[in-house]
């Protein structure tokens, strides 16, 4: 200074933290996933332009459900996380609609030649059938006489569990 005071030469450390949550924004929905087709989605198919305060330390994206199954048929509210470089988060959700819009196809009978001993219990000797979300197999009529010799004829569907319908198939 004027006076010819000399200074020590003083360093000092600044950590910038950055403790600023990111923003997540994600599509505005519903996403419809359907189970006869992609049955999964990516936290790219949800994310609607998330971002952070400091960009160059870029940021990640996460869902908590992406791959989806027949037990997920109706609305499921899936959340999109974004993590920015410090940890820090924030979330946004949207609704993903699993469905299944097609009925069960290629029912097929497995042992269509069989023949039944008379007087005893009848066992269905089984279908094959393309369904993802298989339900049940119903009897449509019969005139099945398990106690009678002749020749019967039963009538089945596949349904699945969306209430889809096969078309009938004889034995």
């Amino acid at each position: 200074d004027a006076a010819g005071n000399v200074a020590d030469q003083v360093s000092r450390v600044v950590n910038v933290i950055d403790t600023v949550n990111p923003i997540a924004v994600a599509v505005a929905g519903p996403i419809e996933v359907n189970l006869n087709g992609v049955t999964s989605i990516t936290a790219q198919d949800v994310n609607n332009g998330s971002s952070d305060n400091y960009a160059a330390g870029g940021i990640s994206l996460s869902l908590d459900k992406s791959t989806f199954t027949c037990a997920d048929l109706g609305a499921n509210t899936v959340t999109l996380t974004v993590t920015d470089s410090s940890n820090n988060t924030d979330t946004a959700t949207v609704v993903v609609n699993v469905i299944d819009d097609m009925n069960p196809v290629n029912v097929t009978l497995l042992n269509d030649g069989y023949v039944h001993p008379t007087g005893q219990p009848y066992v269905e000797q089984g279908l094959s059938y393309g369904e993802v979300c298989f339900d049940r197999i119903e009897v449509i009529s019969s005139d099945l006489d398990v106690n009678q010799w002749g020749t019967y004829t039963i009538v089945y569907k596949v349904v699945d569990t969306s209430g889809g319908e096969s078309a009938p198939i004889t034995r």
